[in-house]
């Protein structure tokens, strides 16, 4: 490298000497990809909420194939009372296929109730705290193990389900609980990934994962069964 400055003094003052870098006057910036980290970040992140959303509204479909609708109407039919048959529509006929397609489980509607809320209830719990909590020990973390729970404890639905209702609520109470971080986790996520002029655009991107798991799991689900959902 050659030296810009000699040596020498003035005023009794030495000069030091400045040699040339490489690069150092080089004000072009550095091109990137038009793939970054951020828009992975960003597709894992809607890839979790699709999943998320599954997890939430999925008892709401499959309730209706578990649920013998046949016979909770008929424990509440009042069989002294004559039958109106004025339309011609032989009722046994009628009701064949509803009795086939019914499921296993004689719930009551308010029992269904405690099945569809227990999620909720469990996903109001840790909402607040777990996005406290992310925020000081990482979002990703507790993103992760939140996602983890909600899954796993999704695979023992149809077993719970036959265990008895009971096992069922608290299967799906402890789902609410794993489904709790997942919303504040994401937030600060993308508050963290995301520059601010296109946190809008990869925020949208991200939630439009809620549309894409409801129009997309009922073709899915509708051919595997309830055990499925």
């Amino acid at each position: 490298m050659k030296s810009n400055v000699t040596n020498g003094t003035s005023n009794n003052t030495r000069y030091t000497v400045v040699f040339d870098q490489e690069n150092l006057n080089n004000t072009e910036k550095k091109k990137t990809g038009w793939f970054g980290t951020r828009h992975f970040v960003t597709f894992m992140l809607f890839l979790g909420m699709a999943n998320a959303y599954v997890m939430r509204t999925n008892m709401s479909m499959a309730i209706v194939a578990m649920v013998n609708h046949t016979a909770i109407e008929a424990s509440h039919s009042n069989h002294d009372e004559p039958v109106d048959t004025e339309c011609g529509v032989d009722l046994p006929q009628a009701n064949k296929s509803h009795q086939e397609n019914d499921g296993e489980f004689v719930w009551e509607t308010d029992i269904q109730g405690y099945v569809l809320s227990s999620f909720f209830y469990g996903y109001v719990v840790t909402q607040i705290p777990f996005g406290i909590l992310s925020k000081r020990y990482g979002n990703i973390y507790f993103l992760g193990v939140g996602m983890l729970i909600n899954s796993l404890f999704g695979l023992l639905v149809p077993v719970a389900a036959n265990m008895g209702i009971w096992w069922l609520i608290a299967v799906r109470f402890i789902q609410g609980l794993g489904e709790g971080p997942i919303v504040p986790c994401t937030h600060a996520l993308l508050a963290k990934w995301i520059p601010p002029n296109e946190r809008s655009r990869m925020g949208a991107f991200v939630y439009a994962g809620i549309f894409f798991c409801n129009t997309e799991k009922e073709t899915v689900l509708r051919m595997i069964g309830f055990t499925a959902r």
